[in-house]
């Protein structure tokens, strides 16, 4: 099974380097993170390791710091973060919900970068946003290493080039934004 997951990765990498296959992400109309107050990033670290030790009431606290970005991502995405959150809890599930907190970063990177569906858009507005998504990529990063470190060092290279080319209207800002998103739900939201 792993081995057909990661021929599916690669094969989605591929598709976007030498293809330059476009897949539109759904749009924002704003960034949703300017309602939160937290680093975003740091709040999923803490989140996944509070897992890992078995300290489930200290995701329940952050999921508050993180309302306006789950109440945003349960309406353009249709996904309830704090109930299937809630579910893996009280099943006990840490596999669950590992893969819950997972998905919820990528809805987020999501949603950082579908602010940037302009790429002529001010580059000074934009490029932080980038950052901010590459910076919560770095939390799933161990991750993907542990599926694919051809894969990881793909992503960070799709990262590069969205932030080299924001401002600029070009097909390759658009296809490695989108590669970004497709990599990442390949690896993040099939069935486990």
């Amino acid at each position: 099974m792993k081995k057909y997951r990661q021929i599916i990765i690669k094969a989605a990498v591929l598709c976007f380097v030498f293809m330059g296959f476009v897949c539109p992400l759904k749009t924002c109309s704003a960034d949703i993170h300017d309602a939160v107050k937290v680093d975003v990033s740091k709040v999923f670290e803490r989140m996944l390791m509070a897992v890992e030790k078995n300290k489930y009431e200290k995701i329940t606290n952050a999921m508050q710091l993180l309302s306006p970005l789950t109440s945003e991502i349960n309406q353009i995405y249709g996904v309830d973060i704090n109930a299937d959150l809630n579910k893996g809890i009280i099943e006990g599930n840490k596999t669950y919900v590992v893969r819950i907190i997972q998905q919820f970063i990528v809805y987020s990177i999501e949603s950082h970068l579908s602010v940037c569906l302009d790429a002529v858009s001010n580059r000074q507005q934009m490029v932080p946003k980038i950052k901010k998504a590459y910076v919560e990529y770095l939390v799933l990063d161990p991750y993907v290493r542990a599926i694919d470190f051809e894969v990881s060092k793909k992503l960070k290279m799709f990262f590069r080039a969205v932030n080299n080319m924001v401002g600029v209207n070009s097909e390759e800002f658009q296809t490695s934004r989108d590669a970004i998103k497709v990599v990442l739900r390949a690896i993040f939201f099939e069935e486990y």
